[in-house]
């Protein structure tokens, strides 16, 4: 798990490496996406916290880190990098989430979140603030977004019905496939619109 949160945090940095941030940018579906899921993550470790309960909030953490993060929303944001018109967003939503990523993570893995932060607050020009020294993150209500969650299900849905054809039936990765959707909908049109540089 350290493993994956150093090589997440190793490509966050190095793909901001003296850049600007726009915090104010606009947020393509996948960035409302993770910052939505990271406010509901923020509210269960909170309540496991004040139950005393540093299990469920482990498994909590890790379970976003390992697949919400790392698993799908570091894989979408690479399109998103590419694009001019989503780029600015998806640099802030990295940073952002990583950021309050390590606060919370701080009381079980320590160590390695320090270095992860101090080395993000070199490349981010920032003070010499320690993690330790954080405020822990509060859970931001305007960030849930249950239209953009529904999205993402859908897109990683799609995705993974993808991948499983070309598992069945030993396709290369390498090879585009036409897609066909089963009962296609005004819905349908709008996240394939939405998310076409991922797709």
């Amino acid at each position: 798990f350290c493993n994956k949160l150093w090589n997440a945090s190793r490509f966050v940095l190095m793909n901001l490496e003296s850049k600007t941030l726009n915090h104010n940018a606009e947020l393509s579906s996948p960035d409302k996406w993770i910052l939505s899921r990271l406010q509901h993550v923020k509210m269960e470790v909170e309540k496991h916290l004040s139950d005393y309960r540093l299990d469920l909030m482990s498994q909590v953490l890790y379970e976003f880190v390992w697949h919400d993060y790392c698993d799908w929303y570091l894989e979408l944001s690479k399109p998103l990098l590419e694009n001019s018109k989503t780029k600015e967003g998806c640099e802030a939503t990295l940073v952002k989430v990583l950021s309050e990523t390590l606060v919370l993570l701080h009381p079980i893995i320590p160590f390695i979140t320090e270095e992860i932060f101090e080395q993000s607050q070199k490349l981010l020009s920032k003070s010499d603030d320690k993690l330790i020294s954080q405020s822990f993150p509060e859970a931001e209500n305007e960030l849930i977004n249950d239209e953009a969650e529904t999205e993402i299900n859908w897109l990683k849905e799609f995705i993974l019905g993808i991948r499983k054809i070309r598992g069945e039936m030993n396709i290369s990765p390498r090879k585009l496939l036409p897609c066909y959707i089963k009962d296609f909908s005004k819905k349908d049109e709008t996240y394939i619109d939405h998310n076409k540089s991922i797709l």
